[in-house]
């Protein structure tokens, strides 16, 4: 008979050498006489196949045989669960399955007794206490408790088995087929792999990409959404009130037919609505209150740099990153949402002192008091840890950066290996999208924060976020060489601040390339709008046009300046063709963005002003913004700039009215005057 704990045993000896009794024990924290036990088990089953042992030397040593692979022992019929195994099944049962929560069948399943069963609930019932839900059991169990918490908690369930979900023809362990099976009565035998893909589809069509806790918290809502619809349930989220964008009919459509339910409009609201609460490593989001979040993002950064004497305000690089991450916070903040609920610790004791000062400088701002999740306080102090580690970058080794933790950590990590090691980004992904990865040929070497296992020739090296002695004799090993550190480069510059703009610049360029450095980066300003439009960037027309005409025409402006290929223009218009005109405020203005950055030349922004209105769909507007960016987080600034300028002024009205480019260029100035 297989037990879970041989399987688990089985899967840490695949692909090893050898191993022993002792690592065994520390690594899977099961004792020694346990796994000696089970590798007796083991041979014993491999020998009855007619496959090699695991041959056992002195002192504990272990020589694993070159094809091992735990699935020799997955195929056997009898499968032991282990207590843990009974514990996760029974609690995906009261949650998603309660009706099917009988003991006597789950005893000839488990091949365990009645009694052993009511402990194995016994210890769930005091679980389920401390998060204040109560199992009844009247003629049939029945959990109760707050719906709210009872919906948070599904999800909790869901997104513990989001990586076994990665594709049909993936091979799994018998407890996680179990599971998986169970995953797929609960939600009518719908597939959840073609959810899954729907869920990737849509965050690239949109052109988010989460970090990894965000992507699994995402699809986790939208399985338990799905629950509640296939089983006739009303969701906790149908009294709640959603700011939603317009998407495109085509896209609820293919998940109806997935799930084979025709959703109504608050159905899809809630559906939609997850992705705002995310934490999205590049978005345009217009729907956020940029405003709000300017202003504390604003007083966090200044609060920061009065109480460590350090210069916070002067790095646009974490202003952008803190005005990313700080608007969906807010979100979760207002809905009482926790996306990051394992906890994690990521810094070392030497920058405890941060973390602390992070605590004390959010208690004095109002909105962020109420923030009492410490990985939250954790990734928000880590986007300052990246900004006093800023340093330089250079080019050598072709690297891809896996690491699921979010902007401030990847800020981190990229700014401590560009100052220590030659290197050059293939990419930077979070886990999930490995899998969808297709430019390995420029690949030299995987650099991940999290477990990664998978079949490459390419070397992996997993490091702690923030990198210690251990990592770097690994990243050495793996064949990274050092360089000469640039370290006090950012004070360099501003100590030459006495100097005129152009003088500093020529000086620093001096520095950059007596020292060997091409790209050292400077963090810029922070780019108004007007930054971004020229005069030869604005167009007026008195002409009736459809509104591919129109984003044709506000494309030309670009690629006539050098700034965009054409094919920039050509995604914009495929975009509002598959998701519908959501970047269209009516009445107002379009504020038309493309998705692909390697598109784009120059970071720049055109505007065709329209004296006839154009018509996206049932929506109308006379003013059209077409940003083109290369790093999409450096236009934020000039996006608050824009809603600052639209909702506390005339601007749209009076651009209306505007009779020439160079009219049009001294309305944008002059107002972006009256917000400062």
């Amino acid at each position: 008979m297989i037990s879970g704990r041989m399987i688990q045993i089985m899967k840490y000896l695949e692909g090893k050498e050898e191993s022993s009794y002792r690592e065994l024990s520390q690594e899977l924290d099961i004792s020694e006489r346990k796994i000696r036990y089970d590798i007796d088990n083991i041979n014993a089953h491999l020998k009855w196949k007619n496959l090699d042992v695991i041959s056992k030397k002195s002192k504990g040593k272990l020589l694993v045989p070159p094809a091992l692979t735990y699935l020799d022992l997955n195929e056997e019929e009898d499968y032991f669960f282990t207590p843990s195994e009974r514990i996760n099944i029974l609690t995906f049962f009261i949650f998603f399955n309660i009706k099917n929560l009988n003991l006597e069948k789950l005893s000839e399943i488990f091949m365990v007794s009645r009694t052993t069963l009511k402990n194995d609930l016994s210890i769930i019932e005091c679980d389920l206490k401390d998060k204040k839900f109560v199992l009844e059991y009247k003629r049939g169990f029945s959990i109760i408790g707050n719906e709210k918490n009872l919906l948070n908690e599904r999800v909790n369930l869901f997104r513990d088995y989001i990586d076994y979900m990665d594709s049909e023809e993936e091979n799994v362990d018998n407890y996680h087929q179990f599971i998986l099976k169970e995953i797929k009565t609960s939600l009518k035998d719908i597939n959840v792999h073609k959810i899954k893909r729907w869920t990737k589809d849509l965050l690239n069509q949109m052109g988010w990409v989460l970090n990894d806790d965000s992507y699994h918290w995402y699809l986790a809502n939208i399985l338990v959404f799905t629950w509640y619809i296939k089983n006739n349930l009303d969701s906790p989220l149908h009294d709640a009130n959603y700011m939603m964008s317009t998407f495109d009919r085509k896209i609820i459509a293919e998940l109806e037919e997935i799930i084979d339910y025709k959703l109504n409009r608050k159905e899809i609201d809630i559906l939609i609505s997850f992705i705002f609460y995310t934490s999205k490593y590049a978005s345009l989001n217009e729907e956020l209150d940029l405003l709000t979040t300017e202003k504390t993002v604003d007083m966090l950064i200044d609060t920061m740099a009065v109480r460590l004497n350090v210069p916070f305000n002067q790095d646009s690089i974490l202003y952008k990153g803190l005005l990313n991450h700080v608007a969906p916070l807010l979100q979760r903040i207002r809905s009482n949402v926790q996306i990051y609920d394992n906890s994690f610790n990521i810094l070392p004791r030497e920058y405890g002192y941060l973390k602390e000062e992070l605590e004390m400088s959010i208690k004095e701002i109002e909105l962020l008091r109420e923030i009492d999740n410490e990985n939250e306080i954790t990734l928000l102090t880590i986007y300052f840890l990246a900004s006093m580690q800023r340093n330089s970058t250079v080019q050598y080794k072709n690297v891809l950066l896996v690491c699921g933790l979010g902007y401030g950590a990847i800020a981190m990590i990229k700014d401590k290996l560009n100052s220590t090691y030659q290197i050059n980004y293939v990419d930077t992904i979070p886990r999930y999208i490995v899998k969808e990865f297709n430019n390995w040929d420029n690949v030299d070497l995987i650099i991940t924060t999290a477990k990664l296992k998978m079949n490459t020739e390419k070397p992996i090296v997993q490091i702690n976020p923030v990198m210690d002695e251990a990592d770097f004799l690994k990243l050495e090993n793996a064949g990274l060489q050092k360089k000469n550190i640039l370290t006090n480069y950012l004070t360099i510059n501003r100590r030459l601040d006495f100097l005129d703009g152009n003088t500093k610049k020529k000086v620093m360029d001096v520095i950059k390339e007596e020292l060997g450095y091409l790209e050292v980066r400077i963090p810029e300003r922070k780019l108004n709008l007007s930054d971004l439009i020229g005069i030869d960037a604005i167009k007026i027309i008195d002409t009736s046009i459809d509104w591919k005409e129109a984003v044709n025409i506000s494309g030309k402006i670009l690629s006539d300046t050098g700034s965009i290929d054409k094919e920039y223009t050509e995604s914009i218009i495929a975009i509002q063709e598959k998701l519908g005109f959501y970047s269209v405020k009516d009445q107002e203005f379009a504020l038309l963005h493309g998705n692909n950055s390697n598109l784009v030349k120059i970071s720049s922004v055109s505007l065709l002003i329209c004296k006839k209105t154009i018509s996206f769909g049932e929506k109308g507007v006379k003013i059209i913004f077409m940003l083109a960016s290369k790093d999409k987080k450096e236009q934020i600034p000039a996006v608050i700039g824009l809603t600052k300028m639209t909702y506390h002024t005339d601007f749209i009205t009076q651009l209306e009215k505007a009779e020439s480019p160079l009219e049009a260029d001294q309305i944008i100035r002059e107002y972006e005057k009256r917000i400062q």
